[in-house]
């Protein structure tokens, strides 16, 4: 009889110290975050995925679609970053033109990563603006092509 209560109550006191150690501890994930939001207001940006040769449309969205108006249905969509997830470091080189605010440059992902973020130049044409995605091929899923971002009213 006394056998059986020593084991309860050292089963209760481990239960205890189990509790104590994961509150005061805690459990963290090992996820990784994205990078923080765009500090302009809340994110309604475009997140464009970099995929690995061979998917298709390849990157997704093909065109990414960013929006100039103050219609409430698109307000806040005019920023665009890219994330990574072809296996390889990519470098992203605009062919026809520069759309952002941001000085023109080559913009270069490491394997994983996001791209900062670039906001539509509200100046500039409404059009397509091509890029090359180096060394990964791109695809819109009906032949080869070049993806684009393009600004919208």
């Amino acid at each position: 009889m006394i056998h059986a209560r020593i084991v309860s109550r050292a089963v209760g006191i481990a239960a205890v110290a189990a509790i104590f150690a994961l509150t005061l501890y805690g459990c963290h994930p090992t996820v990784k975050e994205p990078p923080p939001a765009n500090p302009t207001g809340p994110d309604r940006g475009l997140v464009i995925e970099i995929q690995p040769a061979g998917t298709k449309p390849n990157p997704d969205p093909f065109t990414g679609h960013l929006f100039k108006g103050a219609d409430p249905a698109t307000k806040g969509q005019d920023h665009v970053r890219w994330h990574n997830v072809s296996g390889v470091s990519v470098t992203l080189h605009f062919t026809s033109g520069w759309p952002f605010m941001e000085t023109q440059q080559d913009i270069v992902i490491p394997v994983g990563d996001y791209s900062a973020w670039f906001s539509l130049d509200l100046t500039k044409p409404n059009t397509t603006y091509g890029y090359h995605i180096d060394p990964v091929p791109t695809d819109p899923g009906h032949g080869p092509g070049d993806p684009g971002i393009t600004g919208e009213p």
